[in-house]
């Protein structure tokens, strides 16, 4: 098989790789639409890959990440990310703005809160939030009125869930 054009990749798979630092030069993957670098030991992100504008799945898990870059509001067209098993602490409210987020796995993270703007991701059906540190269900999980699937096993908490969840 002949070798792609860097414009012509529509998938890459670097998972389980040792990467520690990924190249700016990953953002003339220009037609990028999956992108897989779990089980890595990334740190940080190049900002040049929030300029992947066609992606639809990213999947950092397994990586060294404590923060998601505010720019991740860039990858409007993203349906899927996996950030599980990273020690990442806070998600930054630009998270909302990927109204087109169908799942979203942060298992064994370490968040005890998720942004309000959380609310705003619509179209959300899966959410795997478990393992974290969470002390009672985030208001904005309440409002996600396509959300099928919700894990959060192994948190801290809950006696009582609130009553909007039957909504």
């Amino acid at each position: 098989e002949a070798l792609k054009k860097p414009a012509e990749v529509q998938s890459l798979n670097l998972s389980n790789r040792g990467i520690t630092i990924l190249p700016e030069t990953i953002g003339t993957l220009i037609n990028l639409e999956h992108l897989n670098l779990a089980g890595n030991k990334l740190t940080t992100l190049p900002k040049s890959l929030f300029a992947l504008k066609k992606l639809k799945f990213l999947s950092l898990t397994l990586n060294k990440l404590s923060t998601i870059p505010s720019s991740i509001s860039n990858l409007k067209n993203l349906e899927e990310l996996e950030i599980a098993f990273n020690p990442i602490t806070v998600l930054p409210k630009e998270i909302g703005t990927l109204v087109n987020l169908k799942r979203m796995a942060s298992a064994k993270t370490n968040l005890k809160v998720v942004p309000p703007e959380m609310s705003k991701l619509q179209s959300l059906e899966i959410l795997d939030f478990s393992y974290n540190n969470f002390t009672a269900l985030p208001p904005a999980f309440v409002q996600l009125k396509k959300l099928k699937t919700l894990d959060l096993s192994f948190n801290k908490f809950l006696a009582a869930y609130p009553v909007e969840i039957k909504n």
